[in-house]
């Protein structure tokens, strides 16, 4: 009984570890896009950084 009860709850535990790792990444791409366009607009400015 319990072995049956073990392999859908294995692959529920295993689905929402994928979707959490999903939502890291994109986390984490999102802020290094942030970075790199706050750095690309300096650059492109002549690098003076004033607050806009």
């Amino acid at each position: 009984m319990v072995k049956v009860l073990l392999i859908p709850m294995a692959i529920l535990a295993f689905i929402l570890f994928l979707i959490l790792l999903g939502a890291i990444g994109l986390g984490i791409a999102f802020a290094v896009l942030a970075f790199f366009g706050r750095l690309w607009r300096l650059v492109n400015r002549g690098g003076s950084p004033r607050s806009s």
